[in-house]
């Protein structure tokens, strides 16, 4: 009572990321009858740590990664070679950074240190390729700094999600200051990104590892600052999700 009811679309959009799609006949057909496309992750901006070095490892299918900081190292290490994944150049991370309350200030030293140019060759070049089949999406890279966080602990890692929550709760200063870099990195990078050419930009997301009490607490303010910026620039802002189940 008291609503007007939304129009009703003409049809269910259809639009799979451009990866995913098989190449041949099913998909110059699906595309005839209306299928769309989508861009997975187009960077609008390249970044640098002029005052981190890297070091990468190979043994076998093992591969290191070492980050070097001036206020020491923290180290991640992924399976490669392996599955579907090597197909889409993805590497099967099995652990990350954060280990243990001594990798924080390399990490956060790293974040710090980051520093952001802006560059839309990329996308230019997509929207070209794309015309009218489908949509270029500018991804942030970026997004709250709680789900954030999960990233450098091991996302999808064998002790990641453990290691996440309970530093949380066993080490709350590090964590806290951990998310404070996290978003003086977004203060940088995100004026930048309004800015550039692309309408729809992919801004965070929702994937299952937390609950709405956290959602509530940390990632709904987080929207409610960003989002307004983007609208006045007139862009599209959402958030990719996806069922943890």
């Amino acid at each position: 009572r008291g609503c007007v009811a939304s129009p009703k679309p003409d049809k269910v959009p259809f639009a799979p990321y451009i990866e995913m799609v098989p190449r041949g006949d099913l998909t110059r057909e699906l595309r005839n009858r209306g299928m769309g496309m989508w861009t997975f992750h187009t960077r609008i901006f390249w970044s640098e740590m002029p005052n981190v070095t890297f070091e990468t490892r190979v043994q076998g299918t093992k591969t290191t990664n070492i980050v070097h900081t001036p206020v020491g190292s923290v180290s991640s290490w992924a399976r490669t070679h392996m599955t579907r994944k090597i197909s889409r150049g993805r590497a099967n991370l099995r652990e990350g950074m954060i280990k243990s309350v001594e990798d924080y200030d390399p990490v956060i030293f790293m974040i710090e240190d980051e520093v952001f140019h802006q560059d839309y060759a990329v996308y230019d070049w997509l929207n070209r390729d794309l015309g009218g089949d489908g949509h270029v999406r500018a991804a942030s890279g970026m997004g709250p700094p709680y789900s954030s966080a999960y990233g450098y602990y091991g996302l999808g890692t064998p002790d990641g999600m453990s290691n996440y929550v309970y530093h949380q709760l066993d080490h709350p200063d590090h964590f806290a200051k951990l998310l404070e870099a996290i978003e003086r990195r977004n203060e940088r990078l995100f004026p930048l990104l309004a800015n550039c050419p692309a309408e729809v930009i992919c801004l965070g997301g929702v994937n299952g590892q937390y609950g709405p009490k956290q959602y509530e607490e940390y990632e709904l303010p987080w929207y409610k600052k960003w989002a307004p910026l983007f609208h006045e620039k007139g862009k599209i802002v959402y958030p990719h999700a996806h069922s943890s189940h």
